[in-house]
């Protein structure tokens, strides 16, 4: 998955907008987010070797 800073960026801000709205959880949010950090981390891996 390639995902960069700045996508992710705008995926949390919609994220935030839509558990502000009840249409997700903040748990919810917070999962996707961190699923996203681990995707950019393993990418960053892969690309070193």
């Amino acid at each position: 998955m390639n995902v960069s800073k700045e996508l992710m960026s705008k995926i949390d801000v919609i994220l935030e907008e839509e558990a502000r709205l009840g249409f997700i959880t903040e748990e919810d949010r917070s999962l996707v987010v961190k699923l996203l950090e681990t995707a950019m981390v393993n990418q960053s891996e892969n690309t070193k070797r």
